[in-house]
């Protein structure tokens, strides 16, 4: 079975001091390994679980505070807490953005504003320009294939032939999904 892939975008907004302090306080409890770096007027905040990293940057503003701006964000989704961490980020500093999460056959969006939850639902339902659509759907399968990759380097390397035959399966359809949308996004440039 595919892990889900969790695409945050265009995240962004003012974090205050209070906010930030709260929120660090929220993912200790998560039990995610944190790394804490300043940089003149920017800090650096990593969060780490397992092998999987996500990195923040904030940008401290005149008035005490930060800007924060994530233009794109990867991540399998796992048990969840890295997804939580950006979550209560998002919620406790009120900012707005674009939560994608992609399993094996819907991709589902939540949109938010003013760190609430403005929109949520299938994503076919909306009505952007297919070439939108298509370009989210690439970004998603070749999550899947980063994550299957590696879940077929693990079997290779334990030796376990019926695993690494399941991903090598599960790496093919993924493949043939991505050629199929490459292909559609080329008939698309070409109209």
């Amino acid at each position: 079975m595919a892990e889900e892939v969790v695409i945050f975008r265009n995240v962004a907004g003012d974090v205050s001091r209070n906010q930030l302090y709260t929120w660090r306080k929220q993912i200790q409890k998560l039990g995610l390994s944190v790394e804490e770096r300043n940089r003149g007027k920017m800090t650096v905040i990593a969060l780490t679980q397992n092998d999987e990293n996500i990195t923040f940057y904030l940008y401290e503003q005149g008035t005490g505070g930060y800007q924060l701006h994530i233009d794109y964000l990867r991540i399998k989704k796992g048990d969840g807490r890295l997804v939580q961490a950006v979550e209560w980020m998002i919620q406790n500093a009120a900012l707005r953005g674009e939560k994608f999460v992609s399993g094996r056959s819907e991709l589902w969006r939540t949109l938010y504003l003013n760190g609430l939850v403005m929109d949520e639902g299938s994503f076919v339902e909306h009505k952007l320009p297919v070439d939108f659509d298509l370009r989210i759907t690439r970004e998603a399968i070749m999550g899947h294939i980063y994550i299957t990759m590696d879940q077929y380097m693990e079997a290779r390397t334990s030796g376990d032939r019926v695993m690494e035959e399941e991903y090598h399966k599960l790496l093919q359809g993924f493949v043939e999904e991505l050629n199929k949308v490459d292909e559609a996004l080329k008939s698309q440039n070409r109209s």
